[in-house]
């Protein structure tokens, strides 16, 4: 039998790791949470969200797709034509939403503008939540889709998805993605099914059907990174059937251009931390239950947005998740599987630095 080294190195440091954890969960983190907060709001300091606005549903379409639009000329004639093909027997119409654009996205946006289904809406620039919101408060279909402008839909996307909204009756239908590279040409013309089955949604808005009226009392956060958040936060809890279908229906681009890939090193990123209170807030208010699996996924994230930030800022964090564990979950760490269960029982204990070596083990061995 052969082994290979890199495995074996694998395995001590994973052995040393664990040795390590039960060792450092007696070293408490002392910082209270009323310095905590305060260590945050004077390194970067955020407005409270709102997660309400006022809109119109008048369903001409059975569907209204919604684009947010920021200097994407790029791909935005992909991301178009993939709109624009769409074999099915729903009526559809599609929003382009231009945030205040500087490059050539406004004009390939007026070539399409005199078709009967496309709505243009120029505005400055306020970011993508509010790009969202805008669409959303005048709702033209009986449910809405969103799309990225650098990424495609399948060309059966949307026959699928809404054949079976209007099958089940569901409050939201999601399909399956591929990820590809700026240099893979996407085939939207396969038929293609993912074998791995999954009941899990995920937290991103694009993707999936939604009934338009489970946007009457919620919106994306304005001015904040992370707006997605409220998707698996608010939206989903929120919803009465969910179904997930194993068709791919969706083609998410990798663009290195991207804005989450270009907030890594600055303040901003921060906001993770703030929509991760407000949301879970904000979903306690409304009467809905928080996930503790969503939120120690949330935590996760959070650690990995958050790693160019100085010590004492995510030391900070983590007592701030710890409250919200007290808050929200105390005592439920044996309810977890082994791995989340370590996280649980660090972020009880106040243990910042068993945390920290979980999340760097997780991190490197992914």
């Amino acid at each position: 039998m052969i082994i290979e080294v890199s495995m074996v190195k694998r395995y001590i440091y994973k052995k040393i790791i664990n040795i390590k954890y039960k060792k450092s969960l007696k070293y408490k983190e002392r910082k209270s949470i009323k310095e905590s907060q305060k260590d945050i709001h004077d390194f970067y300091y955020q407005h409270t969200p709102r997660f309400k606005q006022d809109i119109e549903i008048n369903p001409e379409y059975d569907l209204m797709i919604i684009v947010p639009v920021y200097n994407a000329a790029e791909y935005l004639e992909d991301c178009i034509k993939s709109l624009l093909v769409q074999e099915t027997g729903y009526s559809y119409c599609v929003v382009f939403v231009n945030d205040g654009s500087t490059d050539e996205s406004a004009n390939i946006l007026n070539k399409y503008a005199k078709k009967e289904n496309v709505y243009i809406i120029n505005k400055k620039n306020e970011g993508v939540a509010e790009a969202r919101n805008i669409a959303l408060k005048y709702i033209r279909g009986k449910c809405v889709l969103f799309v990225d402008a650098d990424d495609m839909l399948m060309d059966n996307a949307i026959e699928v998805l809404m054949r079976k909204s209007v099958e089940t009756d569901a409050d939201i239908v999601e399909g399956e993605y591929i990820e590809f590279d700026n240099n893979i040409k996407p085939d939207i013309h396969k038929d293609l099914i993912c074998k791995t089955k999954s009941t899990r949604l995920n937290g991103y808005p694009w993707g999936k059907i939604i009934k338009a009226e489970k946007w009457v009392d919620l919106c994306f956060p304005k001015g904040y990174l992370y707006e997605d958040t409220i998707i698996s936060t608010l939206l989903i809890p929120g919803s009465r059937k969910i179904i997930k279908i194993p068709n791919i229906v969706y083609y998410y681009r990798n663009n290195p251009k991207g804005i989450s890939a270009n907030t890594v090193k600055k303040k901003e990123v921060m906001d993770t931390l703030y929509i991760t209170q407000s949301c879970f807030e904000e979903a306690v208010k409304r009467g809905y239950k928080p996930s503790i699996d969503d939120f120690i996924e949330q935590v996760r994230l959070n650690w990995i947005r958050t790693q160019n930030v100085p010590l004492e800022i995510k030391k900070a964090i983590f007592i701030i998740e710890k409250e919200m564990i007290n808050n929200y979950f105390n005592g439920q760490a044996t309810k977890l599987g082994r791995k989340w269960e370590k996280l649980l029982l660090s972020l009880e204990k106040s243990s910042f630095v068993s945390y920290e070596l979980l999340m760097n083990k997780w991190y490197l061995f992914n």
